[in-house]
């Protein structure tokens, strides 16, 4: 094993923007940093869980561009839930398929 490398895992659900049904995207983070994103059937508003545990909620706003508001829970890693967001982005409303 190589000491310093991490790694990760992931596995999408729901479709992209429009199709029905929840979103959810699993994380597996090598060591205790699994995380599970679960949107609503609109891909508009996303919760961050780490295990059971609420971190953040990620919520697409109106415009000519893409914009989200993520709020990052006291105590949760600011770099792993901004990451989660940019994987909302990418996966849900970036135009490419990962399904």
């Amino acid at each position: 094993m190589v000491q310093g490398r991490r790694t990760v895992g992931l596995c999408c659900t729901g479709g992209g923007l429009g199709t029905i049904g929840k979103k959810k995207i699993s994380i597996d983070i090598s060591g205790e940093n699994n995380y599970k994103i679960i949107g609503d059937n609109m891909s508009w508003a996303f919760e961050t869980l780490k295990g059971d545990e609420k971190v953040g909620p990620t919520s697409k706003g109106w415009g000519i561009i893409d914009n989200y508001g993520v709020r990052i829970v006291d105590g949760a890693s600011e770099v792993d839930i901004l990451l989660c967001g940019i994987l909302v982005d990418a996966v849900y409303h970036g135009g490419v398929s990962y399904h």
